[in-house]
């Protein structure tokens, strides 16, 4: 089974993963789910062989892979198309923030679904605050909704941070108060999806900060032997021109599987 998640709406198109991932671990617990990035050299074949090989704990398995519209892999797709997409036992969920390639429309003909992740209009992201503030109590006046506009603009992270402090009785600042570089650098290496997110857009958006030396700090101050060896990886391909560092951290931030 494929399903396709695409579009530049991160925030929403990350909820939609969530809730599929979870929704799998429910039914089938977690030692069937694995994540990929297709930009890391050799991963498209590890994808194929998990989904190719026996589950030991679990009758289904899940994959999340990311990456695969860029490196547009002919017999990654063939593979989908011929393998994967009458498989009810494996699913894999193809996470993109770009549209698809031409050579993908056969391939996503089989997805169920197939959804597209924009980012929201003026009215829709009144909608959406209306309606995150709904889901989580909270009482918000048309000023305070215009605040929190004014305030983050499209970042839905932001939007949905503030609502989740004033649920919990918390007061939220009128205006963006820009951290501290290490702060940030500490809350994208440890902090939890949301977070990630939030740090990563502070320093590139916030602080403008250049991605290569951010990258490069992150790097420096990393111990743990299984991060090195993946942001070694992040390396080879930012340096192999599959990846910009800009396209590596945000990846970096996302991948919480």
């Amino acid at each position: 089974m494929i399903i396709s998640l695409y579009g530049p709406n991160v925030y929403l198109r990350q909820r939609r993963l969530r809730g599929i991932v979870a929704e799998f671990r429910k039914k089938y617990g977690s030692s069937g789910v694995e994540s990929f990035d297709l930009a890391q050299p050799g991963t498209a074949a590890a994808l194929m062989d998990f989904c190719r090989s026996q589950a030991l704990f679990s009758p289904k398995k899940l994959a999340v892979a990311s990456g695969a519209f860029a490196a547009d892999d002919k017999e990654l797709k063939n593979f989908l198309k011929e393998e994967i997409a009458e498989d009810a036992d494996t699913i894999v969920v193809l996470n993109e923030s770009i549209a698809p390639p031409p050579s993908y429309k056969s391939v996503l003909l089989k997805a169920k679904p197939n959804e597209k992740f924009e980012d929201l209009k003026e009215e829709e992201l009144d909608d959406f605050i209306r309606k995150e503030a709904a889901r989580l109590g909270v009482k918000l006046s048309k000023t305070a909704a215009n605040e929190l506009r004014e305030k983050w603009g499209k970042n839905l992270w932001g939007i949905t941070t503030d609502l989740e402090v004033l649920a919990l009785g918390g007061r939220t600042a009128k205006s963006r108060t820009v951290p501290d570089f290490f702060p940030l650098i500490n809350g994208l290496r440890y902090g939890d999806l949301r977070n990630k997110v939030l740090s990563l857009t502070y320093l590139l958006d916030g602080r403008s900060e250049d991605p290569t030396p951010v990258f490069n700090v992150l790097s420096a101050g990393t111990k743990n032997p299984r991060d090195l060896r993946r942001l070694a990886q992040y390396d080879f391909s930012v340096k192999s021109g599959g990846l910009e560092h800009e396209e590596a951290l945000l990846d970096l931030a996302l991948s919480v599987y």
